[in-house]
């Protein structure tokens, strides 16, 4: 898969709230037009989330009310389309989506679509070891009990898109992870390009 520089990307840090959870320390991550011009967009995420060790891959609806993952950090790929979502909660942020990019929602992160082409089709995963918990209403559980949860769920120790490097390294560690003996992955995956 081919792919543009990961200097596109955007950081949006959302505080925890009344009636939702976002993530207090770690950012969403707006990788901008990282996606190549594969003829299969869907396919070749599906290997590159599945070889940066990124697993429970399927097409995704995003929802017009707000909801958030309990228990698990969540990416989104758009191979199709636009959309505009709101993220954060109500006093959040608007969020352009265009084909090609990938958004990286940590736990907790509430997010709901506003409007999106009549042809926006997104693919989602979630790291190796999380099981994307039911997509969760702000008001399901009591606030502090979810902040604990979202505030327990474990990094990732791969970037979806880039493995063992990437933007998650920058805005989601102080120090990269020591890697837990996952064979590198051979040919076909992203690189950084000068």
């Amino acid at each position: 898969m081919t792919q543009t520089s990961y200097r596109t990307v955007e950081a949006y840090h959302f505080d925890p709230g009344e009636g939702h959870s976002n993530h207090s320390d770690l950012p969403v991550l707006l990788y901008g037009g990282v996606l190549g011009t594969e003829d299969d967009l869907e396919a070749a995420l599906k290997r590159v989330f599945s070889e940066n060790g990124w697993d429970d891959f399927h097409r995704r609806r995003v929802s017009n009310k707000n909801q958030f993952h309990l228990r698990s950090h969540e990416v989104l790929g758009v191979i199709e389309g636009s959309a505009l979502l709101l993220l954060g909660g109500a006093a959040g942020k608007k969020i352009e989506l265009c084909k090609n990019d990938l958004l990286l929602l940590p736990a907790g992160t509430a997010h709901r679509l506003i409007m999106g082409s009549s042809n926006f089709r997104a693919v989602s995963a979630v790291p190796e070891g999380q099981e994307e918990d039911k997509l969760l209403n702000e008001g399901d559980f009591p606030a502090k009990y979810c902040l604990q949860v979202v505030q327990a769920t474990p990094r990732p120790t791969t970037d979806p898109y880039f493995g063992h490097k990437g933007p998650l390294f920058d805005f989601w560690y102080d120090q990269p992870p020591l890697f837990s003996g996952r064979p590198e992955m051979s040919g076909g995956l992203p690189t950084e390009q000068s």
